[in-house]
């Protein structure tokens, strides 16, 4: 994922995918939030917030 808000990734979707784009990353959030946090507990990388 690039940064940027969900929000934004999502009204920049094309509309004829936008509904199951928004369904997609907001099941993905959680996960990459987890990965973020195990990341930076081991000190491997250094996200901005």
């Amino acid at each position: 994922m690039h940064g940027g808000s969900q929000a934004e990734m999502i009204a920049g979707a094309p509309e004829a995918v936008r509904d199951l784009f928004s369904k997609r990353v907001k099941l993905m959030s959680p996960l990459m939030k987890d990965w973020k946090a195990a990341l930076k507990a081991e000190n491997a990388v250094d996200f901005p917030a």
